[in-house]
């Protein structure tokens, strides 16, 4: 009885070793139909081209769809706007160029516009993705011409600094 029970004890002590020890390098490895990877994204010229155009849309999404912090950030931060007085909805005018942020974001009719003035996560989004495109502009090798690569270069670290700048 007891032979058996090493025997069985043996069996399954191998069994899960067996069982942990092999891989499934296939199952991992997955090729998505859907979405890509950063690992086979950046295989053609072409790859390049939508990245950076990606860029373009989450900035232009980020600062003129549904807010209006571009707007809010530039011209009317910068102070050439005068208060219209007896208007309660203009007081933007007024906070905007003094710096009273705390007033523009509890503003009663533009709050939901001029709210995201204060938050920077979506610019830290595009910080990020231009990165990620100069990191694989190094790594692109004779894929890209210099031309396209010094092109793109620049292209990533203008949106990089002009994120950085607002």
């Amino acid at each position: 009885m007891k032979q058996r029970i090493n025997f069985l004890m043996i069996c399954i002590i191998t069994i899960g070793l067996g069982l942990s020890s092999s891989g499934c390098k296939k199952f991992l490895n997955v090729q998505s139909i859907s979405a890509l990877s950063g690992n086979n994204f950046f295989k053609t010229p072409k790859d390049y081209e939508a990245y950076i155009s990606g860029i373009y849309d989450q900035f232009r999404t980020y600062t003129m769809v549904n807010t209006m912090f571009f707007v809010a950030s530039g011209d009317f931060r910068a102070g050439p706007y005068v208060s219209v007085s007896g208007r309660l909805d203009r007081d933007y005018l007024t906070n905007l160029p003094n710096n009273n942020m705390n007033a523009v974001i509890k503003d009663r009719v533009w709050a939901s516009q001029l709210r995201g003035i204060t938050d920077w996560t979506s610019f830290f989004h595009i910080i990020a993705s231009c990165n990620i495109m100069l990191d694989n502009l190094q790594k692109s090798g004779n894929l890209l011409d210099e031309a396209s690569r010094t092109q793109y270069t620049g292209e990533a670290v203008f949106m990089r600094n002009l994120c950085y700048f607002f």
